[in-house]
């Protein structure tokens, strides 16, 4: 293998790479942001439990 090839070979490692972060980046704030609509829906439900109670 030349040079070149081991280059382009180490350019796409590094995209994948950096790909494979932002994945995980991307995961992650979606957990999170499903973890705050189960938490709101779980306030908004007891809330509205709390309403009829009275």
């Amino acid at each position: 293998m030349d040079d070149n090839m081991l280059e382009k070979l180490k350019a796409i490692k590094s995209e994948m790479k950096e790909t494979q972060k932002k994945r995980e980046v991307e995961e992650k704030k979606r957990r999170k942001t499903e973890e705050e609509a189960k938490s709101f829906e779980r306030m908004m439900q007891a809330e509205g439990t709390r309403k009829m109670e009275k």
